[in-house]
Formats: C-alpha cells, sequence, structure tokens
C-alpha cells in the first residue's frame, strides 16, 4: 500500500501550462495528471487510487473546461475507502458536484 499525493489540473491549454513544484508531503508517492492526460496517464492514476491507504488530492481548476479523462479519477476516488483528503483551488461546476460525493475524511 502506498500513500498518494496526486494533484489533478483542469486547465484550458495544455501548451501554455506552467507547472509548479508541489510541497509533498513525507512518505507520499507525487503523481500528477490533467483532463488532456492520455490513456497510460489516466490507467496508472487508477491502479494507484486502488494502491493507496491514503490520497492527498489537489485539484486546481478553471471553469468551463472539459473534464476529459479526469472522470474517470473521480469515479474512482467516489469508490475509494481509504483516508482520502482534499484541497481545491478554482472554480469548477462539475467538480464542485463531485467533491459532495467523495468520501472525505475529517482531519
Amino acid at each position: 500500500m502506498i500513500n498518494l499525493y496526486l494533484i489533478v489540473n483542469l486547465i484550458e491549454d495544455p501548451i501554455g501550462f506552467t507547472v509548479h513544484s508541489p510541497n509533498k508531503p513525507d512518505g507520499f508517492t507525487l503523481y500528477d495528471l490533467d483532463n488532456y492526460s492520455d490513456g497510460l496517464v489516466i490507467s496508472t492514476a487508477l491502479r494507484a487510487i486502488s494502491e493507496s491507504q491514503s490520497i492527498k488530492l489537489e485539484i486546481r481548476a478553471v471553469d468551463g473546461v472539459k473534464l476529459g479523462a479526469v472522470l474517470k479519477i473521480f469515479n474512482a476516488l467516489i469508490k475509494y475507502k481509504g483516508d482520502l483528503q482534499v484541497s481545491f483551488t478554482g472554480n469548477h461546476s462539475q467538480v464542485e458536484k463531485m467533491l459532495r460525493r467523495l468520501p472525505i475524511s475529517q482531519s
């Protein structure tokens, strides 16, 4: 079992996107993806979610962009049974609805 620090970026343009260096907590494996990520990236993230005992999820969103394959990530997180903590920056109406369905741990 792993501890996963998962960053999900919902962006308008993958070309103009700037990656920043997050402060990953000790003992966590960092994985990031966005709404333009290909199938291999998404399937690797899904496997990491299924093998995680704890997930810190960081979501950065711009309202109005399509979720793309990130929807699969949210569906997996809805079924997740471990410890889940979420940080959400920005706004996105679909993401806000999904967040209400996640089994978020109270810390």
